[in-house]
C-alpha cells in the first residue's frame, strides 16, 4: 500500500530514470573496455599511437615492490672461486646456467629441479686461447687473457666476444675447477670437447643499468639474474702505537705519527685494515674505507626493509636498512640463503640450513662468575641455539682461527695472544651471561673495541684465565677465533647482502678504472634446442648428462620449520 504522505512517481518518470541508468551503464562499460584495449594493447606490443618509448616511461613510473627475488626456474647453487681472481667467470657461468635452466624447463627438456653445471675451468682457458691465439686484435680483450692468465675480466665479455668464446662454454664434468693459480691452464680434452660440443646459444642483446632504481627495474622486468660488477671497499679502524702486541708497534706509521689519536700514550695510532664484509655475508664499510679492487657476482634480488649490521660510523646502532641480494662465488661457508635476505622465513628456520657459525653474532657467551668458580663449561649453561638438526647449549667453545694463524694475520686483526693449545669462551655478564662481548670502547677509535675472553685448558689441568684482546673491530674479532665444533652451512647458503649505502660508496664515490668498471647487465640468451639431450643416445651428450644435477631452493611455511628444510 502506498504511503499517502510521500509523493508518488509517475510511470513516465520511472521510464526516464530506467533509460538514464541503462545509458550510464553502457557508457561505463565502454570506458572500461576502452581502458582494457588501450592498456592491454600496450602490454602486448602497443597500439599505433603508443610508442615503445612511451610504454617504457610508463613502466618507470610504476612503483616497485619493497622486496624481490628471482624465481626458482633461474636459481642454481653457489660455487667457490677459491684463491683465483676468476669472479667474472663464475658470474658468467651463473648467468648461463640460469638461462639454460629456464629455457629447458619452459620447453620440457629438463625435469623440475634439474640444472646444468657449467665449467669455469674450460671457459677461463678458452678466453686465454681466444685473446692470445685466435683474435689478438679484439679490443675487448682487456685485463686477464692478454697476460696469459684468467684473472681480471668482465662477465659482459660473453656478449661482446661471443662468436669467439661461446664454444668454450662446456659441461663441468669435462675438467672441474682447479682452485690453484698454477692449475688454470689444465683442462684435458678441451680441444676435442670443443669440436663435439652440443651446447649452442646466442646472446641476442645486452641491457645495463647503473643506478639503484635502474638496476632494480631491470632485474624486475626480466625476472632474471644480472651480472654484478662493483668496487670492493675494505674497512678500517685505528689501533694505539703504544701497544707492543699489535702489528703497528714500531712501524713507520707509528714512528712518524701519521694518524694522531687520543687513546695512545704517545698520541699516535695506526690504521687497521680489514675485509669489507662480515661473517654474516654483509658487504660494509667501517671507518675510513679503502678501495680493495673489483669483484663480479650475480644479482638476484633486493629487500628495502632488511636491517643489517654494517659498522658504518654514525648510523644508529651501526645498522643499515635496505640493499641488494647477491649470489657470490666465495663458497657457502659465509652468507645466508637468498630467502633469508628476502625475509621469507625466520632466523630459527635459517639455522637449519645456514647457521653461519663463523659469525661472532652466533657465539653464545658464558656466565663469567660461574666459569671462574666451577672451572667447567658444562656446568655453566647459558643460552641455547638451533644448528642444522639439533639444539646446541652454550656457551660457544672457540679456538684460534686456523686461517688467520696460517697467514700470520693475528696482529693485523688485533690480537697476538691467542694460543693454539687453548680454548676460549666469550665472557658474559656475571648475572645473566648476556652482555656485549667488549669491555672497553677507546675514544676516537671509529668503533674499535677491546674484547673480554675466558681462556680454558682443554685438558682441564689449569684454571680458567681472564684475557683481553687488543683493540680491534667486530670484523677483526670474528677472524681471530672460530668455533671448535662446526656443523657447517648447506648448499643453500653463500648469498651476500650489500646495503644501498655501501653500494653508493663503492660504485659512485669510488669507481675504479679499466676492467673493474661497475656495471649491472641483463644478457638475453637464446639456446638451440640441440643443446639438450632430450633422450638422445649420442655420446656427444655424455658430458652434459654427467653434469646435469638437481637443486631446489629451501621452502619454509612457518617460524618453527627447521626440521623441514625443503
Amino acid at each position: 500500500m502506498n504511503d499517502p504522505l510521500v509523493p508518488q512517481e509517475s510511470n513516465q518518470t520511472k521510464k526516464a530514470v530506467s533509460r538514464a541508468m541503462v545509458i550510464a551503464l553502457v557508457i561505463l562499460t565502454c570506458v572500461t573496455l576502452l581502458s582494457v584495449v588501450v592498456f592491454g594493447g600496450v602490454l602486448i606490443g602497443g597500439l599505433p599511437h603508443i610508442s615503445r618509448e612511451e610504454y617504457e616511461r610508463m613502466l618507470h613510473t610504476r612503483p616497485l615492490p619493497k622486496s624481490f627475488l628471482i624465481p626458482d626456474d633461474v636459481r642454481t647453487p653457489v660455487k667457490n672461486q677459491a684463491r683465483r681472481g676468476t669472479c667474472y667467470i663464475f658470474s658468467t657461468m651463473g648467468i648461463l646456467e640460469a638461462s639454460y635452466r629456464r629455457f629447458g624447463l619452459e620447453k620440457g627438456y629438463l625435469k623440475k629441479h634439474e640444472y646444468l653445471k657449467l665449467c669455469e675451468q674450460a671457459y677461463g682457458l678458452g678466453l686465454i686461447k681466444y685473446c692470445t691465439e685466435e683474435n689478438k686484435t679484439d679490443i675487448h680483450c682487456l685485463g686477464g687473457p692478454p697476460q696469459n692468465q684468467t684473472e681480471d675480466g668482465q662477465p659482459e665479455w660473453l656478449y661482446y666476444m661471443q662468436e669467439g668464446v661461446k664454444k668454450y662454454v662446456l659441461p663441468d664434468s669435462l675438467c672441474p675447477y682447479n682452485p690453484e693459480k698454477d692449475g688454470q691452464y689444465i683442462c684435458p680434452g678441451l680441444e676435442d670437447a670443443v669440436k663435439t660440443n652440443p651446447l649452442s646459444f646466442r646472446v641476442k642483446h645486452i641491457e645495463s643499468a647503473y643506478s639503484i632504481d635502474g638496476i632494480k627495474r631491470l632485474l624486475y622486468r626480466h625476472s632474471f639474474p644480472l651480472t654484478f660488477s662493483h668496487v670492493v671497499l675494505e674497512s678500517t679502524g685505528v689501533v694505539p702505537c703504544d701497544d707492543n702486541e699489535t702489528f703497528a708497534y714500531g712501524s713507520d706509521e707509528c714512528t712518524q705519527c701519521l694518524t694522531p689519536c687520543t687513546k695512545s700514550s704517545d698520541g699516535c695510532c695506526a690504521k687497521i685494515v680489514l675485509p669489507g664484509y662480515t661473517g654474516e655475508g654483509v658487504f660494509s664499510t667501517f671507518g675510513e674505507y679503502v678501495v680493495g679492487g673489483g669483484h663480479a657476482m650475480v644479482l638476484v634480488g633486493w629487500n628495502d626493509e632488511m636491517a643489517v649490521e654494517t659498522g658504518i660510523s654514525g648510523l644508529d646502532a651501526e645498522r643499515a636498512v635496505g640493499g641488494f641480494i647477491i649470489k657470490n662465488s666465495w663458497d657457502t661457508t659465509v652468507g645466508h640463503s637468498a630467502e633469508y635476505w628476502l625475509q621469507k622465513h625466520s632466523l630459527l628456520d635459517e639455522t637449519a640450513i645456514c647457521p653461519n657459525e663463523g659469525s661472532y653474532q652466533t657465539w653464545i657467551p658464558v656466565n663469567t662468575t660461574c666459569i671462574m668458580e666451577e672451572k667447567d663449561v658444562s656446568k655453566c649453561p647459558a643460552d641455547k641455539k638451533h644448528v642444522i638438526d639439533q639444539w646446541v647449549y652454550g656457551p660457544t667453545l672457540l679456538k684460534c682461527n686456523a686461517n688467520t694463524h696460517k697467514h700470520n694475520r693475528q696482529a693485523m686483526y688485533g690480537w697476538t695472544g691467542c694460543k693454539s693449545d687453548k680454548y676460549y669462551v666469550i665472557a658474559g655478564d656475571p648475572a645473566t651471561s648476556f652482555a656485549t662481548p667488549w669491555t672497553t670502547v677507546p675514544r676516537n677509535t671509529d668503533g674499535v673495541r677491546i674484547y673480554h675472553l675466558i681462556e680454558l685448558d682443554p685438558a682441564n689441568k689449569a684454571d680458567p684465565v681472564s684475557v683481553f684482546t687488543n683493540a680491534t673491530t667486530p670484523f677483526g674479532f670474528e677472524r681471530l677465533l672460530e668455533p671448535v665444533e662446526v656443523k657447517g652451512n648447506s648448499n643453500h647458503c653463500g648469498y651476500y647482502f650489500m646495503p644501498y649505502d655501501t653500494f653508493l660508496k663503492s660504485n659512485i664515490i669510488n669507481p675504479t678504472s679499466g676492467t673493474d668498471t661497475p656495471a649491472f647487465s641483463y644478457l638475453d640468451i637464446e639456446w638451440d634446442p640441440k643443446s639438450y639431450p632430450r633422450g638422445s643416445d649420442d655420446k656427444a651428450y655424455d658430458l652434459i648428462k654427467q653434469s646435469t644435477l638437481t637443486y631446489a631452493p629451501p621452502k619454509f611455511h612457518g617460524p618453527l620449520d627447521f626440521d623441514n628444510k625443503n
